[in-house]
């Protein structure tokens, strides 16, 4: 159930003749566990609203609780509709606020609610999905990612999907990218660190940190990929593309479980269409970090100095790669 879908097809609904003096038009969802939406656009505002019905048990106490934000409002209010009348919750798109911020909450609403086991486990689930939205905007995460986000996004699904393929959906679980965490995967006892870059002139890359290449206090050895890429707003494969390809190679709980990620990271399964950057594979490439590789690690850094970060030439580290069937063979053991 696509709420876009939806509401552009509410909207075509105002242009009939029949409803060409209609102030409001809504469709009605049921799903299999008793749970329904009425879904809402007001035509001379184009405000948006959803209903959730509510259960005759639920608890008032927790919605009354439910974590708000700016640009949507909420109120329980009686809607008579083919059973009667019954109680709705209403969440309210406010005028001058982004509809696609909106959308964007209601829709994973939406897309969980078949998972909760009757309607009396509404309020739960609107406490769960509220709660996770907000820290999201807490957090001061931008609705779209930016440019070098998205590049970055793109360059560890590379790595996930490749993982997935040679040793199964448990991959998910060892990418960290996402996590605030010093590198971007963790698998056993090896580390990898995913790096990428778009520009035409020599490969170079940013290094945010003099923990990023150290390996001191890992088990395994550190490993660092690079992927060359091509940027287009024409040709390519968008975001979308390579993140619905991955969720088909998981099963049920971890592609909850890679959304999750995927969410934490800033990008919103939901609103797939915000995500325009096509993103090319052109070379891939990967290095041992060992001792000698061109780095700076916190051992060196004099006491007093911190906010490291730099650029290193991969032409300087030539010494230190390896090939890609040598890098999987041995990040996987």
């Amino acid at each position: 159930m696509y709420l876009n879908n939806i509401f552009l097809d509410i909207l075509a609904d105002f242009k009939k003749e029949q409803y060409k003096l209609k102030r409001i038009l809504s469709r009605k969802f049921s799903f299999k566990n008793g749970c329904s939406i009425i879904i809402s656009l007001q035509n001379d505002m184009n405000k948006r609203e959803i209903s959730f019905l509510l259960g005759n048990n639920y608890d008032m106490d927790l919605l009354k609780t439910l974590p708000k934000w700016k640009g949507m409002e909420q109120r329980i209010s009686i809607i008579n509709d083919e059973s009667g009348s019954n109680e709705y919750i209403i969440f309210s798109q406010l005028e001058g606020y982004e509809a696609k911020i909106y959308e964007a909450v209601m829709q994973d609403i939406i897309n969980n609610m078949e998972k909760i086991s009757s309607v009396n486990d509404l309020g739960k689930l609107l406490n769960l999905i509220l709660s996770k939205w907000k820290n999201f905007f807490k957090n001061e995460n931008s609705l779209v990612m930016q440019e070098i986000e998205q590049q970055g996004l793109y360059a560890e699904l590379l790595m996930l999907e490749k993982l997935i393929k040679i040793r199964g959906s448990r991959m998910v679980y060892c990418w960290s990218g996402c996590e605030g965490e010093t590198h971007d995967f963790y698998i056993d006892k090896n580390t990898v660190e995913v790096k990428s870059s778009s520009r035409k002139e020599q490969n170079m890359i940013k290094i945010s940190s003099e923990y990023q290449l150290d390996n001191v206090g890992l088990s395994g050895n550190l490993y660092l990929s690079f992927f060359k890429l091509r940027k287009s707003a024409v040709d390519g494969e968008k975001l979308s593309d390579i993140v619905e390809r991955i969720q088909n190679l998981l099963d049920d709980v971890t592609v909850s479980e890679f959304n999750d990620k995927l969410f934490k990271y800033g990008y919103l399964v939901q609103c797939k269409e915000l995500y325009n950057y096509k993103f090319t594979l052109l070379e891939d490439s990967y290095y041992n970090v060992l001792d000698g590789f061109p780095r700076i690690v916190a051992s060196n850094i004099p006491k007093g100095v911190s906010g490291i970060s730099y650029t290193i030439s991969l032409d300087a580290c030539d010494r230190f790669q390896i090939t890609a069937e040598s890098f999987y063979n041995e990040v996987i053991i």
